[in-house]
């Protein structure tokens, strides 16, 4: 399963880049997708993350699709793909969410807004809600209330220990005083299974701003520093992968839903126990999306002020822009594996094995 997902994310982030970007981005994209070695590792490692990143970026593709055409079979495929996204991970409401909020800013300015608006949401939205049905009701039913996923008191239990000054590994697996487990993680089943304690909406924010607090430094050394993420290389071309040129009113939806997203896992990962890699592979693709552009634009940039003075003809122009797109696809990948030398994501070093045993 996860080496098909990591072999199909290819041609899908081609066709989210050709949609959003043109067809010589979208080889850029496909490029850095196939050789990129957090991904090719994770195309062999069977975290939910492989899948997940498949899956949303098809609920992407399709959920810009239909921000161009309103067809409503679009939003319904967009839909059926974020649907099996939320059944690996919870998150893609995240981008369910992002598309809603850009069609109806969009569908705002046409006739008929509230019909448009009102299919466009029937036909996304029923079939996240299909998908999610059978999951939630099992869940409820062993939980004894309504739950839509098993994972969010434990993450709470766990950010809470986390914010009392407990060790990443005390607060899941900490015990009492009198030898009880209190960690969520000692048994994550029976927890989910017998807590009855839930957050209120007041607790939330106070929560989440003190986690903030204590992972904002980590989130944004690994953001900004991180080689696998391409480091100060990749930020100058994020940056000028979307700022580079004008946005006309089709490509500000577009970015406006990926910035959303991305934006959305961020301020997701802030409000958790710990900022672990493992949790920005979501983000990954969607700066592998703009750096593709900003490379694009690098070499576009770089041949356009050297021509005038050098007058090359035509051919050279061309061969030397695929040069320098060239250099820079080979220069990302490098500083990813030399960010990937702390060793795979199976986690199967001998420090990990003994502590699972």
């Amino acid at each position: 399963v996860p080496f098909l997902a990591g072999v199909l994310l290819v041609p899908v982030m081609f066709a989210l880049a050709r949609l959003v970007y043109g067809v010589r981005i979208a080889l850029i994209a496909a490029a850095l997708v196939t050789f990129h070695p957090v991904l090719v590792d994770l195309s062999g490692t069977p975290l939910s993350e492989g899948p997940y990143l498949l899956l949303m970026v098809s609920g992407l593709y399709f959920g810009l699709r239909s921000l161009d055409s309103g067809k409503w079979s679009d939003s319904v495929w967009s839909g059926v793909m974020l649907g099996l996204a939320y059944l690996t991970r919870p998150e893609a409401l995240l981008s369910a969410a992002a598309i809603l909020a850009v069609g109806l800013a969009a569908d705002m300015g046409r006739p008929a807004f509230v019909q448009r608006f009102g299919r466009r949401a029937l036909c996304l939205l029923a079939p996240i809600v299909a998908l999610m049905a059978p999951y939630a009701a099992y869940v409820s039913a062993h939980a004894g209330t309504l739950r839509l996923e098993g994972k969010g008191l434990i993450n709470y239990a766990f950010g809470e220990r986390r914010n009392e000054g407990m060790s990443p590994f005390e607060a899941a697996n900490g015990i009492g005083p009198d030898l009880s487990p209190e960690g969520p993680l000692i048994s994550p089943n029976h927890f989910v299974a017998t807590t009855a304690r839930i957050p209120s909406v007041r607790e939330l924010p106070a929560f989440w701003i003190r986690s903030a607090q204590r992972n904002k430094v980590p989130l944004l050394q690994t953001l900004l520093v991180s080689p696998t993420l391409g480091s100060i290389l990749g930020v100058a071309l994020v940056t000028l992968g979307l700022f580079g040129r004008s946005w006309t009113r089709r490509r500000a939806w577009h970015e406006s839903v990926l910035l959303t997203v991305g934006a959305a896992h961020l301020v997701l990962i802030l409000g958790l126990h710990v900022v672990s890699f493992r949790y920005l592979l979501p983000v990954l693709p969607l700066l592998l999306l703009w750096i593709s552009s900003g490379i694009d634009g690098a070499a576009r940039w770089s041949v356009g002020t050297a021509r005038p003075s050098t007058r090359l003809p035509h051919r050279r122009v061309h061969w030397a822009a695929n040069s320098i797109r060239g250099v820079l696809i080979v220069a990302v990948l490098l500083l990813a594996v030399w960010g990937t030398r702390w060793g795979s994501l199976q986690e199967e070093d001998p420090e990990t094995l003994a502590v699972r045993d």
